[in-house]
This record gives structure tokens, C-alpha cells and sequence, in this order.
């Protein structure tokens, strides 16, 4: 193996040296996505929803709670889109102010810590 020309790229089972990508992009006519959001109770549903709109749609993503207990467990919110036919390429333009950030509790629970004790 030839260690300097090993690297890795992205990760998510994406290691090695890429040395040529080739991908085709889709003609669209405006910016926008027109989107169909359900929520589905269980993971059952979601694999119903997308073995019914994935053919139907270009885009589709689902958000998955994996963190909740009971009957709650695999519910989530399925996510089916496509460009418009009509429409403009423009972009708005957002307000530009400060980013909304919420830090990591611990940073929080050290900051805290850290003061109380300065004091």
C-alpha cells in the first residue's frame, strides 16, 4: 500500500483516493420545492409511505425519532417534493442578524461551573 497516496474522503464507507466524479445535474425552472409532509406513528408507515411515493416524487427524506420510548419508538415526519413547472430562479433574500445557536449542556453546565467558582 502506498501510504502517500492514501486519504480519506467524507467518511460514511467513503475511504480511498477518488481520482474522477462525473455526475449529471436535472434542468429545473424555478427554486422552489412544492412539499407533501405527513407524519407517520411508526416505522411500518414510513416504509408504506415510501414504497408509495417514492416512484411519485424526485425528492424524498424523512426524519426518524429514535429517542422515544414506547409506542412513540420510529415515529417521525416523511418529506415528498419537486420543482414546480413554472416559476422563477431567484432566491430570497433572508434578514441577516445574529445565528440562533443552541450550545452542547455541557458546555453550558462547565461555563456555569467555571463562573460560579470565579466568584
Amino acid at each position: 500500500m502506498n501510504l502517500e497516496l492514501f486519504a480519506t474522503i467524507g467518511g460514511l464507507g467513503l475511504t480511498g483516493l477518488i481520482l474522477w466524479a462525473e455526475f449529471a445535474l436535472m434542468p429545473i425552472c424555478t427554486s422552489l420545492i412544492d412539499v407533501t409532509s405527513i407524519r407517520f406513528g411508526k416505522l411500518e408507515e414510513f416504509f408504506d409511505l415510501s414504497a408509495e411515493y417514492d416512484a411519485k416524487h424526485e425528492y424524498r427524506v424523512a426524519w426518524v425519532d429514535f429517542a422515544s420510548r414506547g409506542s412513540a419508538l420510529g415515529r417521525g415526519i416523511f418529506m415528498a417534493g419537486d420543482h414546480p413547472i413554472h416559476g422563477s430562479l431567484d432566491v430570497e433574500e433572508r434578514p441577516k442578524g445574529p445565528a440562533s445557536f443552541t450550545p452542547p449542556v455541557a458546555l453550558i453546565s462547565g461555563l456555569t461551573l467555571r463562573a460560579f467558582n470565579e466568584l
